[in-house]
């Protein structure tokens, strides 16, 4: 029985996420050029989403009782540091990206604002490091049940990794082949990137939500 649920709710949440990111091929192929540019502007509704999600993650973490109060505080600030991000903060603070390898190697930059980005970035990798080894712990103790929030979280992971790709896609094409993609497939690019921005954070509330209903109600398999 337990592998037809899942199986039905792994085609429930393949099919969303083709809606998904359906919607943002048709506003790019299908839409004129002033609502493309709004919906994924700085204010259109994917970038003022995908923020909120994060606090709304940051707060759901803070008083989920199935945590640690310490992973719950990572959880939460980890949540932050991404809405933050998001709010494009790591470039305001110093005026340009901290997180970016010029940063440090730029010599107009002064030395202090390098340490203090410097700083930051091992408190974000402390931070990635404790919850990863969390992760592994909690995925260990629940190796022999079906539990539908690691599955949720190694989805938000794959989309991770995905929204960097799409992130570093045109950049990267120009600086290695010295190629300029066409124009509609910027834009092909740029919605699946903003879509998958603003659902990776959707991804880890239902993922959280998952397992605080798995903790609570406990399923065990023969």
């Amino acid at each position: 029985m337990w592998i037809k649920d899942n199986n039905k709710s792994a085609m429930i949440t393949t099919v969303l996420l083709l809606m998904f990111y359906g919607f943002a091929l048709h506003l790019v192929l299908f839409t004129p050029n002033s609502i493309q540019n709004f919906m994924f502007s700085e204010a259109g509704p994917y970038e003022s989403l995908s923020p909120l999600l994060w606090m709304i993650l940051a707060i759901l973490s803070l008083i989920h009782c199935d945590f640690q109060l310490s992973t719950r505080l990572v959880m939460a600030i980890s949540a932050v540091l991404f809405a933050l991000r998001e709010w494009d903060m790591h470039k305001q603070l110093f005026g340009v990206s901290f997180i970016k390898t010029r940063f440090y190697t730029d010599p107009n930059i002064a030395i202090s604002y390098k340490v203090v980005g410097g700083l930051i970035l091992l408190v974000i990798a402390y931070l990635a490091i404790y919850l990863l080894v969390q992760y592994f712990k909690a995925l260990r103790v629940h190796t022999k049940e079906v539990n539908s929030a690691f599955r949720y979280l190694n989805l938000a992971f794959v989309l991770l990794v995905l929204s960097k790709i799409l992130d570093r896609a045109s950049s990267q094409m120009i600086e290695l082949f010295h190629y300029h993609l066409p124009m509609q497939t910027q834009l092909i690019i740029r919605a699946l990137e903003e879509s998958t921005e603003m659902l990776l954070p959707a991804i880890f509330i239902i993922a959280l939500m998952m397992y605080s209903v798995r903790k609570k109600n406990p399923v065990h398999y023969r």
